[in-house]
C-alpha cells in the first residue's frame, strides 16, 4: 500500500473518494459492528521497493517509513459519504457511521500489524533460507525471484488464517448472518476493480 498511503497523505485528496480509505474504514466499522461476522481483519502490508548495492530488490518495513503525522486530521467527506451511503441503502443498516479522520483510519489498521501478513519480513526470511540454492542463478536473481513470489507468499498467509477462522464463520453462517455479508463482499470487489481500471487507465 505505499502508493495509496502516500495518495491518503495529500490535503487535495480529500475532496475525492479513496478507495482504499473506504475498504478500510469499512473493516473497521464491521469489526465494531454487531450482528456481522467479520471474524478477524488482516491486512497484508508491503513497503518501498528499492535496490541494494549488489542490485538486488529491498523491500521496505512499512511501518519504518510511515510518519502517521503525515495524515490529514481531517475527514474525507466523499469517502464517509459513500461509506454511510452503503449502510444505509444497501446494508439496510440504520446507522450513524463514525466520521474517522484520514489519520484515525490509517492508525486503527496499523494496529492489526500481530496479526498482519508483512511482506518485508516474509521476503527477507525466504531470501535467507534459499540464498544460493538456485543453481546457475546468481543472487541477485535468487533475490529477484524472491521478491516476485512475496504476493503468492502472502495470499498463502491469508487462505490459511481464513482457513483457521472457517469453523466460527461456518457457525455465523448456520445462524443465518451471511446474506448481507456475501452482498457486502460482491460490492467491495466491484469498487476495487473498479478503482484498479481507473488507475490503469
Amino acid at each position: 500500500p505505499p502508493h495509496a498511503l502516500k495518495r491518503m497523505q495529500q490535503v487535495d485528496g480529500l475532496n475525492k473518494r479513496d478507495n482504499v480509505l473506504l475498504e478500510w474504514s469499512l473493516a473497521l466499522v464491521l469489526a465494531e459492528l454487531e450482528g456481522y461476522p467479520v471474524i478477524r481483519i488482516m491486512p497484508v502490508f508491503s513497503g518501498s521497493v528499492s535496490e541494494a548495492a549488489d542490485g538486488t530488490p529491498v523491500l521496505g518495513n512499512l511501518f519504518a517509513e510511515t510518519d502517521m503525522s503525515s495524515f490529514p486530521d481531517q475527514v474525507n467527506e466523499p469517502t464517509w459519504a459513500r461509506l454511510q451511503e452503503f449502510f444505509t441503502n444497501e446494508l439496510k443498516v440504520k446507522m450513524k457511521v463514525p466520521r474517522l479522520t484520514v489519520r484515525q483510519v490509517v492508525d486503527h489498521m496499523f494496529r492489526f500489524k500481530a496479526s498482519s501478513c508483512l511482506c518485508w519480513t516474509m521476503y527477507k526470511e525466504n531470501t535467507r533460507s534459499r540464498q544460493g540454492s538456485l543453481r546457475g542463478l546468481p543472487q541477485a536473481g535468487n533475490a529477484q525471484l524472491e521478491a516476485d513470489r512475496m504476493p503468492a507468499r502472502c495470499a498463502v498467509s491469508v487462505f490459511n488464517v481464513v482457513e483457521d477462522a472457517l469453523p466460527t464463520y461456518q457457525a455465523l453462517k448456520n445462524e443465518g448472518h451471511t446474506g448481507k455479508l456475501n452482498k457486502l463482499l460482491i460490492q467491495a470487489s466491484k469498487e476495487r476493480q473498479s478503482e484498479s481500471s481507473a488507475w490503469a487507465g
